[in-house]
């Protein structure tokens, strides 16, 4: 019977050790980052991150979500016992909007990568992006800053604000907004820096010099004389406007320019600008008036006319589609039509949806669509699905669009057609 609570004694003591080694929940890094940290008042405020070093090494990791003094608590996630690393950013009152880790180096070896946000309201914003080496050595000294770039800033220099409108007063205007990419052992931020739009700025790691060295600087999606000396004329209209087809500097994306018969780049809207470096389906009408690109940003497809400089949406959620076609043209006295087929099994009736436009010079597009069962093929490469242009649809002399019937999961012979009215 003695031997009862020597037992019960030691299963206590196992438990207690087992609990005290026990990972922390959530609510308990919280709590002791907010005891901690005395500008911060809520665990509303705290935000948190899971991450591993490495399959032995499992961290959580707390940091100020709103607007006071950065810092990042960094608790071993597996054992409550050991005290958390802290890594205090020397930088003005931000909140941290995310961390992760990333192999940025390229050597097996993850950095912490930080994102902070700046905010004094609506009259200046800012973001900003760090990465640090060693974030997870117990020595301060080993931990070191080796990347900063502003990712989101309009103002370098505030003087004073205003009063009443918190507008910053003899200020000097910046104008940044980039977004980052990590990849290998380069960083790429693509954007508007310094008011210069269009712009790639890439960063190498230099293992000698121990530092991320800034390699590229340049221009985005102009075509260069080397382009304009073999160009792929994309459109060729009556009015002298060429659609080119120019090298796309994103992996998956084709890249267009709009240029006169004399070589010079049309002007066009920011948004289309934006929109025509990585649009997959662009084309321009015969009569030169209308081009229609697919936006990325809005997820459209979109038509532009060219004689009151208006931008009309010709079909909504593109991007949820399986698989747009080239477009089609036909003219007919003063309207031009196109026509384009959508893949989507999932969606439509015959998996396939016809649309058709009809584009006025001082009308707004006129979009019809038929659901009808269309032959497509899906290319293994990229998993688009979409017919063959002139093989499998078309206009005929007579306006009416032509397109192949799918028989099952084979092409038919048989072609269907519908009167464009």
């Amino acid at each position: 019977m003695r031997q009862l609570p020597l037992l019960l004694l030691a299963c206590l003591l196992f438990a207690a050790c087992i609990n005290e080694k026990s990972p922390l929940k959530p609510e308990e890094i919280k709590k002791r980052m907010l005891d901690s940290f005395p500008d911060i008042i809520d665990t509303a405020d705290i935000g948190l991150a899971f991450l591993s070093q490495d399959a032995d090494h499992h961290w959580a990791i707390a940091y100020n979500r709103e607007q006071t003094k950065p810092v990042i608590y960094m608790y071993d996630a597996t054992d409550r016992t050991q005290p958390p690393h802290i890594l205090r950013l020397h930088r003005p009152n931000c909140g941290i909007d995310k961390i992760e880790l990333n192999d940025a180096t390229y050597d097996g070896i993850f950095e912490l990568v930080v994102y902070l946000r700046y905010d004094y309201g609506l009259s200046y914003q800012g973001r900003e992006m760090l990465i640090f080496l060693n974030p997870f050595d117990t020595l301060a000294d080993n931990v070191r800053e080796v990347f900063t770039h502003p990712l989101e800033q309009v103002w370098s220099k505030i003087d004073t604000f205003d009063a009443d409108f918190g507008t910053p007063q003899q200020s000097k205007v910046v104008g940044t907004f980039l977004s980052p990419e990590i990849y290998e052992d380069k960083i790429q931020l693509r954007g508007t820096y310094e008011k210069q739009v269009n712009i790639k700025r890439e960063y190498k790691w230099s293992r000698e010099k121990q530092m991320f060295e800034l390699i590229k600087n340049e221009q985005l999606h102009e075509a260069t004389e080397e382009e304009k000396r073999a160009p792929v004329v994309a459109g060729r209209t009556e009015g002298g406007r060429l659609l080119l087809e120019v090298v796309a500097h994103d992996f998956g994306c084709r890249s267009f320019v709009v240029e006169t018969e004399g070589g010079h780049i049309v002007p066009l809207p920011q948004l289309m600008r934006d929109a025509l470096h990585c649009s997959p389906v662009t084309a321009i009408s015969p009569d030169d008036n209308f081009l229609i690109f697919t936006n990325r940003a809005r997820r459209t497809l979109d038509a532009y006319n060219f004689n009151n400089q208006k931008l009309e949406i010709l079909i909504d959620r593109v991007a949820a589609l399986e698989g747009i076609s080239d477009i089609v043209w036909f003219r007919s006295k003063k309207e031009v039509f196109a026509a384009c087929i959508i893949a989507n099994p999932e969606e439509y009736l015959y998996n396939t949806r016809i649309y058709t436009f009809r584009l006025g010079a001082d009308a707004p597009p006129v979009v019809a669509y038929y659901d009808e069962p269309a032959w497509y093929l899906c290319q293994s490469r990229t998993g688009a699905c979409t017919p063959k242009i002139e093989e499998d649809f078309r206009f005929n002399s007579k306006g009416q669009f032509v397109y192949r019937l799918r028989d099952g999961n084979q092409p038919s012979q048989e072609f269907g057609t519908i009167d464009i009215k």
